[in-house]
C-alpha cells in the first residue's frame, strides 16, 4: 500500500492547510475601511503574516523576496520543526531530503552574497522542492546597486505573478490561453510572464488598473502581499471538477517521470509528475483508463511503479488539467516514494558478501561548518564541501562516549562513514582544524593571534567560542577558568563581544586563555535596514555611509520621545539613532527622532494622461541605498500639485518635469505633495 502524506499541503489544493489558528489582531495601522482589511486579518488568524509588537502591520511596506518565501512556504504547506512538534515523521523526512537536495543550490547563493537572508533557506528549499520557484529565480532575490552595496530587493508584481500561478498549478494552462493585447503595457512585462499575468487578471487577482497598465515593476507591499495571496487561496478552492471529454484540447504530451499517486476521490486521483527540465505538476486522472506498457499491454495504475517513466498527454476542462492516455517508456525505475525528489537510503547488508556492503560505505574526513536543525550535517575536506543527511539510526561517538546531533558543533573535527546520502556513523574530535595547526607549526609559537571573535555561547560546563581565522570560521570550547584579559585589563566572557580581535593561548591543543581588543565609538545615523535575525541585524546610514552591527542581547534602549525603554521591534525605518558600539555590537541604542516626512527627488519619465499614475526615476532612496531607478508613483487626487509656486493638478504633469516627492512616512505609498522643481 502506498504510504499517504498526512498533514501535508496538497499543490493541487490549499484548503486542507488552514487549519493553525492565532488570536486575532486589529492593527492600529489597518483600519476596518482598508482596501485589504479581511485579507490581511485572514492572514494573521491563520498564521501566515503578523505585524509588530506595537500593534502595526505595516501594510504599506514593501516586501522582500524572502519575506515573501517564508509566507509562500507556509500557505503551502511548509512546517517548521522546531515550531510545531506534531508534524507527521514521513512529512518530516521529506523535508529533510528536500532540503539536502537543494542546499548546494542555496549554499551558492550565501557564498556570493554576503546579505543572503539564512533564516529563509528551509523556506526556499521547500519552494524549490516543490516547483514553486526556480533556481535561477534566486538571482532576483538580491542585487548590486550603484555604490556597489548589495540590497536585497522588493518582490516586483511580475514576479509574484509567476509563483502564484505555479502554485495553482496553472502554468501550462496560462501559457496555452495566452493570448496577446491583455494590457496595455504588455510590452513592459517580460515576454515569459505575459501568460502568468494574464492568468491572473482573468481571475480578478493582481490585476490591471482601469487603463488596462498591469505595472509589472511594482513592488509588491505587504498589504498587496496578503489580498494576493488570500485571493489565491480562494480561487484553488473554488475550481470546479468535471471528467474530460473528447472535445476538449490538448494541452501538451510530454515525456515525465511519476512521482506520487494520492487518492483524489473514489474514482479520481491525482499524480505528481516530474518533467525532464526539473519541473513538476500535478494532474487529474481518471481512475479505471487504461494504462499502455511500451510493449502495448493494457496494464492498471496501481501496477506503474513510483518512478516510472511516462508518456503523457493532458486536456485541460474548465481550467482543470487531466491526463487523458498514459505509456510507460522503456524501462520501470522504482525508488522509495516521497513528496520531493528521491534520496538514496542505506540498505541492510546482504546475506551474500559483506565486503560488497562495505565496499559502498564511504569515508570523508573534514570539519563541521554547519549542523542542521531538520537532520543533515555539513562538513568541508579539503577540496570539497559535503552535505548528508542524519537518520534516527546514525551512530555519533565522542571521545568520552556516544552523543547525540545536538552535541555537535561547527569547527568540530569528524571522520563520516556514508551511504548513499545518508550517514551511518559519525566520529567527533576535537582538535585545533588543519589551519590553526599549520599556522602554529609554520610558526612555532603556543598561540594564534590575527582571529576575529564572531561569538560567545554560554554552556553547562565550558564556553563556545567561535572565531574567524583566514576567512575561515573555528569553533572551540574553553573551560570557565580560562583566563580572559580585554583592552588589558583581567576580564570576562561575557565582555568578549563579536568583532573583538583576539590572541588565543594554548597548551596540549586546548585554549586556556583569550587577549581581546575591542574598539569603541558613538556613532548617529539614520535606520536603514532591520534584520530580525537569532542575532539582530541593524544597518545605519552615516555621514561616512553605512555600517551594519549586531544588537547584543544585553544592549539598553532608550527612545527619547516617548520617555522609555524600548525593543528592538519598536524601532522603525528611517528613525534617527545614537548608538554606543564595541567592535560589531551595539552595546546602547537611544532613538533621538521618528521620520515625519520622506523626499524623494526624481524626473518624471513616463505618465498616464490623466497624472493619476506617473513613473519617476528616483535620485536615491536611503530605505533600499538604491540610485536611480525608476518607481510607479499612484497620484490621487489628494496629493497637493505644486507648479510654479501655485496648487495645480496632477493632469498639468508632464514627462521630463525634476520633481520633489513628499510622503508622510516611510511606509506610505501616496504622496501627500508633488512639488516641480524649478
Amino acid at each position: 500500500m502506498r504510504k499517504k502524506l498526512l498533514r501535508m499541503a496538497t499543490m493541487f489544493s490549499l484548503s486542507g492547510i488552514l487549519t493553525m489558528n492565532v488570536f486575532a489582531t486589529t492593527y492600529y495601522d489597518v483600519p476596518s475601511s482598508h482596501w485589504a482589511y479581511s485579507s490581511i486579518q485572514y492572514m494573521n488568524e491563520n498564521g501566515y503574516m503578523v505585524g509588530t509588537s506595537s500593534g502595526a502591520f505595516l501594510p504599506e511596506l514593501e516586501i522582500s523576496y524572502f519575506d515573501m518565501c517564508e509566507i509562500l512556504a507556509k500557505v503551502t504547506g511548509y512546517k517548521d520543526v522546531n515550531i510545531q512538534t506534531d508534524i507527521d515523521e514521513e512529512f518530516k523526512q521529506q523535508l529533510r531530503e528536500n532540503y539536502i537536495i537543494q542546499l548546494p543550490v542555496i549554499e551558492s547563493y550565501k557564498e556570493k552574497y554576503q546579505a543572503w537572508s539564512s533564516l529563509a533557506d528551509e523556506e526556499i528549499a521547500y519552494l524549490l522542492g516543490r516547483g514553486f520557484i526556480h533556481a535561477s529565480e534566486l538571482d532576483n532575490f538580491i542585487s548590486i546597486n550603484g555604490d556597489g552595496n548589495e540590497v536585497r530587493n522588493a518582490v516586483t508584481k511580475e514576479d509574484l505573478a509567476v509563483i502564484l500561478v505555479r502554485i495553482l498549478q496553472k502554468e501550462q494552462t496560462a501559457q496555452s490561453t495566452y493570448q496577446e493585447g491583455t494590457f496595455s503595457d504588455e510590452h513592459l512585462i517580460d515576454e515569459y510572464k505575459r501568460p502568468h499575468a494574464a492568468y491572473l487578471n482573468s481571475l480578478g487577482i493582481l490585476s490591471a488598473d482601469e487603463s488596462g497598465r498591469f505595472y509589472p515593476e511594482t513592488q509588491i507591499t505587504r498589504a498587496m502581499m496578503a489580498k494576493a495571496t488570500t485571493d489565491i487561496i480562494k480561487a484553488s478552492n473554488s475550481s470546479t471538477v468535471i471528467p474530460p471529454t473528447n472535445s476538449e484540447s490538448v494541452v501538451s504530451k510530454e515525456q515525465v517521470t511519476l512521482s506520487k499517486i494520492i487518492d483524489k476521490s473514489s474514482t479520481e486521483k491525482y499524480l505528481l509528475v516530474q518533467f525532464q527540465d526539473g519541473r513538476t505538476n500535478f494532474y487529474s486522472y481518471v481512475s479505471g483508463m487504461d494504462i499502455l506498457t511500451s510493449a502495448g499491454e493494457v496494464i492498471h495504475i496501481d501496477d506503474v511503479a513510483i518512478g516510472s517513466e511516462l508518456l503523457i498527454s493532458v486536456e485541460f476542462v474548465l481550467d482543470t488539467e487531466y491526463i487523458s492516455s498514459i505509456q510507460l517508456v522503456g524501462e520501470v525505475n522504482s525508488f522509495e516514494e516521497g513528496f520531493f525528489e528521491p534520496v538514496q537510503r542505506p540498505q541492510p547488508v546482504p546475506d551474500s558478501s559483506y565486503d560488497d556492503y562495505v565496499h559502498d560505505i564511504k569515508r570523508y574526513t573534514g570539519s563541521v561548518i554547519l549542523v542542521g536543525k531538520t537532520g543533515y550535517l555539513t562538513i568541508e575536506t579539503s577540496d570539497e564541501t559535503l552535505t548528508y543527511l542524519i537518520e534516527d539510526e546514525t551512530e555519533i561517538y565522542f571521545d568520552d562516549g556516544m552523543g547525540e546531533l545536538d552535541d555537535i558543533m561547527a569547527g568540530d573535527k569528524v571522520h563520516l562513514y556514508v551511504q548513499g546520502n545518508v550517514i551511518l556513523e559519525v566520529e567527533v574530535y576535537r582538535e585545533l582544524g588543519n589551519a590553526v595547526d599549520d599556522y602554529v607549526n609554520s610558526s612555532r609559537t603556543d598561540y594564534i593571534e590575527g582571529a576575529i571573535i564572531r561569538s560567545v555561547v554560554e554552556r553547562r560546563d565550558f564556553y563556545e567560542v567561535t572565531i574567524l581565522l583566514d576567512d575561515k570560521s573555528y569553533t572551540f570550547e574553553i573551560e570557565l577558568d580560562a583566563s580572559i584579559t580585554k583592552n588589558g585589563y583581567e576580564s570576562s566572557f561575557s565582555e568578549l563581544k563579536a568583532g573583538d580581535s583576539a590572541t588565543l593561548f594554548f597548551s596540549d591543543d586546548v585554549v586556556n586563555g583569550i587577549e581581546a581588543e575591542s574598539e569603541t565609538q558613538e556613532i548617529e545615523g539614520i535606520i536603514q535596514t532591520i534584520y530580525m535575525k537569532t542575532e539582530p541585524e541593524i544597518t545605519i546610514l552615516t555621514s561616512d555611509g553605512p555600517q551594519t552591527f549586531y544588537l547584543n542581547t544585553n544592549a539598553t534602549m532608550y527612545d527619547t520621545t516617548k520617555k522609555s525603554k524600548i525593543t528592538i521591534e519598536d524601532l522603525e525605518l528611517y528613525t534617527v539613532v545614537r548608538v554606543s558600539t564595541e567592535s560589531s555590537e551595539i552595546t546602547d541604542l537611544t532613538v533621538e527622532e521618528y521620520a515625519k516626512t520622506i523626499r524623494h527627488k526624481g524626473v518624471i519619465k513616463e505618465m498616464e494622461s490623466s497624472g493619476k499614475s506617473i513613473d519617476v526615476l528616483i535620485e536615491y532612496d536611503i530605505m533600499t541605498d538604491q540610485t536611480m531607478f525608476v518607481r510607479t508613483i499612484n497620484v490621487p487626487t489628494s496629493t497637493d500639485i505644486i507648479i510654479n509656486g501655485q496648487n495645480s493638478y496632477r493632469s498639468k504633469l508632464e514627462v521630463g518635469h525634476e520633481i520633489l516627492l513628499t510622503f508622510e512616512s516611510y511606509v506610505s505609498m501616496i504622496p501627500s505633495e508633488i512639488v516641480v522643481l524649478d
